[in-house]
């Protein structure tokens, strides 16, 4: 079955997915976001924490020390604290519901950071059941996504757990026939160390085996053009970057942008 996040505009192309909008300073806020877009991005990535009052705030690290040189952790403060909390003394940290109203048309690879989030991300998904064909929602807990997965079953776009992503890499080492993955996306980096003696992404098993289950491999986070040029060729279905402009470059000259 397919969904509406996994819909390409005109086939043949790969998703750019703007990794935090982009990266930089200003990572995760609606600025970097509005740059991303205002390059032709329609595929953002970003990670989500809740407030002490159960809001989703967009931000990867579980604290404010590293992007606004405050100690405090996002999980003691309420999103009315929160909201005098600037990025590098100039961006507010938007809310989730702040991201998705300002970018009606993009579509979201969201990763859930802490427990605290499961909840919140429900109640908004049952809220707002429109945002289900914008999102491809993962985590690095597999207990977080399937907590989502059993509130919205199939409606749901999640990225394969990280159980699921050791099963198929073991199936791809050992030629084994690829597993059965409820998520329909593979959000991953190029290489899997747990997987033992490493696995890389863009190995052309994997994408075969991955594209024989209809699962869509998105690899993080690649920078460098030669790279992003490797796994285009090795037929990966999104790439991850901070490097906006580089990974336009690469996908306009091979007519996949």
């Amino acid at each position: 079955m397919s969904h509406p996040f996994l819909e390409l505009d005109r086939p043949g192309t790969v998703r750019a997915i703007a990794h935090r909008g982009g990266g930089g300073v200003l990572e995760n806020t609606l600025a970097a976001f509005a740059g991303a877009i205002g390059l032709g991005y329609r595929h953002l990535e970003t990670d989500l924490h809740a407030t002490r009052d159960g809001v989703l705030v967009v931000s990867h690290d579980a604290t404010l020390e590293r992007v606004a040189g405050d100690p405090r952790a996002i999980a003691q403060l309420s999103a009315a604290e929160l909201a005098d909390v600037r990025v590098d003394g100039r961006e507010p940290m938007p809310t989730f519901a702040a991201l998705v109203d300002a970018f009606p048309d993009a579509r979201l690879t969201v990763d859930l950071k802490s427990d605290a989030a499961v909840g919140p991300m429900i109640r908004t998904l049952e809220q707002r059941p429109e945002l289900l064909d914008r999102l491809c929602l993962g985590s690095f807990s597999s207990a977080r996504v399937e907590q989502v997965r059993a509130r919205f079953g199939e409606r749901l776009l999640s990225a394969a757990t990280p159980r699921e992503v050791l099963r198929l890499l073991t199936a791809v080492r050992l030629r084994r026939r690829p597993p059965t993955i409820v998520g329909r996306c593979i959000a991953v980096p190029e290489r899997y160390p747990e997987a033992r003696r490493g696995v890389a992404i863009a190995d052309a098993r994997l994408l075969e085996l991955a594209d024989a289950i209809g699962v869509a491999v998105h690899v993080w986070t690649v920078n460098d053009p030669a790279r992003m040029r490797a796994l285009v060729a090795a037929g990966a279905a999104g790439i991850v970057t901070d490097e906006l402009g580089a990974l336009r470059e690469v996908l306009e000259a091979d007519g996949r942008w």
